[in-house]
């Protein structure tokens, strides 16, 4: 397998670390922390609906513990580099008894380009960084050619969603997803359920109070 902690342009989100979320990395890790993404297969077999759902970019791990908590027959795989944020999600999994999740600490560039081809049912990214600044946009975790290895590692009918109140950011993910054929854009209750229930995202809710347009939207794989 590659490097999983190769950072070529991406960066790792250190942050300040508390003690507890310090000490879950220290305590836990060897039973959240996947290093070798062939143990993904062992993941996906341990579930009945052998099922693997991702979610790019954690945060804290609020709205990946509630997502595996709401789908317990279902794999999840959550992919961060920002270790408060690591350590937050470990604390979560412990205290409630989740089973169901593991965790990649490497770019989500690497990790999915290292994933089998029609291996994963959902994608979520929810409100990424959109390095606003025109020298940042490569820094950008939609592109074109991520977009491609997204669509290969879905399986039909395997649905990408995406959130952020950025509309520069709105407009460049569009473009990216939909230059790509092998998607088609889908009306889903569960993203007016999400809202409707105030089950925001911390980055989410910022935006709101900021005023500016949520674009929130679901793309699911042809073929």
């Amino acid at each position: 397998m590659g490097d999983l902690h190769a950072r070529n342009i991406y960066t790792n989100f250190r942050g300040r670390i508390t003690s507890a979320q310090k000490l879950a990395i220290e305590l836990y890790g060897n039973q959240y922390f996947i290093t070798d993404l062939r143990d993904l297969d062992t993941l996906v077999r341990t579930t009945s609906s052998q099922e693997l759902k991702i979610e790019i970019g954690f945060g804290m791990g609020v709205e990946l513990a509630r997502w595996a908590t709401e789908y317990p027959d279902v794999s999840f795989l959550g992919i961060e580099l920002y270790k408060p944020g690591i350590g937050s999600l470990f604390l979560k999994l412990v205290g409630e008894c989740i089973e169901n999740v593991r965790v990649v600490e490497a770019p989500a560039q690497v990790v999915i380009g290292e994933l089998a081809n029609n291996t994963v049912n959902e994608i979520r990214i929810l409100f990424p960084d959109p390095w606003p600044k025109k020298r940042h946009h490569k820094r950008r975790l939609i592109q074109k050619d991520f977009i491609c290895q997204v669509e290969r590692v879905l399986v039909k009918g395997g649905r990408l969603q995406m959130a952020t109140d950025w509309k520069p950011y709105a407009d460049w993910a569009l473009c990216c997803i939909e230059e790509n054929t092998g998607f088609v854009r889908s009306v889903d209750k569960a993203v007016i359920s999400r809202v409707d229930k105030n089950m925001t995202t911390k980055f989410e809710r910022r935006g709101i109070n900021l005023k500016h347009k949520v674009t929130d939207f679901i793309y699911e794989k042809l073929y």
